[in-house]
C-alpha cells in the first residue's frame, strides 16, 4: 500500500510531505500550455522525481509520434541528467507552425506527462 500526503501543489509541481513511500512523478516545466515565438528555440524540461532509479529511457514524442532527431529539419537536440531527480530536455531550434502541438515525455520507469506548445508569430498574448 502506497501512502502519501500533498502538502500543496503549485501548477504542476506536487511536493510531497510526511512518512511513506512516494510514487514517481513526471512533470515537463511551464505547462500545460507554452507560447513559443515562431523562429525560437523550444526548449522543454521533463522531471522525473521520486523514482527509486533513474529512468533507464525517456522518449519525446510530438502529436503521439516519436521524435526523430536524424529528421532533415535538423536541430533537434536532448539533454538528459540522471540521478535524484532526472531531467530531459528537448531543444527544437527555430520553431515553426508545424511544432505546435502536444509534447509528451514518457520516462519507462512511471506515468508521461504532456504539455502543449503553441507557435505564435511574436504578438502580445493576452
Amino acid at each position: 500500500m502506497v501512502r502519501r500526503a500533498f502538502c500543496g501543489t503549485s501548477g504542476i509541481t506536487r511536493q510531497m510531505c510526511g512518512a511513506g513511500i512516494s510514487e514517481p512523478v513526471t512533470e515537463i516545466t511551464g505547462g500545460p500550455d507554452l507560447f513559443i515565438n515562431k523562429d525560437s528555440t523550444i526548449n522543454l524540461t521533463c522531471l522525473v522525481r521520486y523514482a527509486p532509479e533513474p529512468p533507464s529511457t525517456i522518449i519525446w514524442s510530438h502529436n503521439r509520434q516519436a521524435i526523430n532527431f536524424d529528421s532533415p529539419r535538423g536541430g533537434i537536440s536532448l539533454i538528459t541528467e540522471k540521478g535524484p531527480v532526472t531531467s530531459s530536455r528537448l531543444l527544437i531550434q527555430k520553431a515553426i507552425q508545424e511544432d505546435s502541438g502536444l509534447y509528451t515525455c514518457s520516462p519507462n520507469n512511471t506515468h508521461p506527462n504532456s504539455v502543449r506548445v503553441h507557435i505564435v508569430n511574436g504578438k502580445e498574448i493576452k
